[in-house]
């Protein structure tokens, strides 16, 4: 056997090729952001396996493209501009709903914090709840309310702080209804 050629009995077929570098129509990034901002709740991945699913538009693509496009070409601000142009008694009601949940969202937190619970798991339930709708409609600034102990009664963690800072802490939160 010639040296210079190599022996085929051992050579392994190739892995499928990467798409890497593949150039995308503007239809097919239109197309994207559709799936983006109104199927797949700005779900990157969801969008990428849409469009490459069964041989489909666009086999290879991976949901990190689909996340460079939505932040080049300012997908989340779009949707929400056209989902208010679109659908605005919608938007409207979804607002109406989400103030409505911050409020009932504010109002456990005062139970549990006043200790109205008595199951420390229900309790649990509902400050996570409530936890999640706060930072979702605008009060990220929210003191974390833990269960603690036997008696699942709500304590702060004010780890290191001296009663000053605790009281000024509180007294902020209070006057910015945060």
């Amino acid at each position: 056997m010639d040296s210079s050629r190599p022996d085929t009995r051992t050579l392994r077929p190739l892995p499928p090729s990467s798409h890497h570098g593949t150039r995308y129509d503007p239809e097919t990034r239109e197309l994207a952001y559709q799936l983006y901002a109104f199927k797949h709740g700005r779900n990157a991945e969801a969008v990428a396996r849409e469009l490459g699913a069964d041989e489909g538009k666009c086999p290879g693509l991976e949901g990190r493209t689909v996340r460079r496009w939505a932040v080049e070409g300012g997908w989340a601000d779009r949707a929400d501009r056209e989902i208010r142009e679109l659908a605005p008694a919608i938007h409207a009601a979804n607002v109406a709903s989400l103030i409505a949940g911050s409020a009932e969202a504010v109002q456990a937190v005062r139970e549990i914090q006043r200790g109205e619970f008595r199951d420390p798991q229900h309790a649990a339930v509902r400050l996570k709840a409530a936890e999640i709708t706060l930072n979702r409609t605008g009060y990220p600034g929210m003191a974390k309310v833990q269960l603690t102990g036997d008696s699942g009664q709500p304590q702060t963690d004010y780890t290191g702080l001296d009663m000053a800072e605790i009281i000024e802490r509180q007294r902020k939160f209070l006057e910015r209804g945060t």
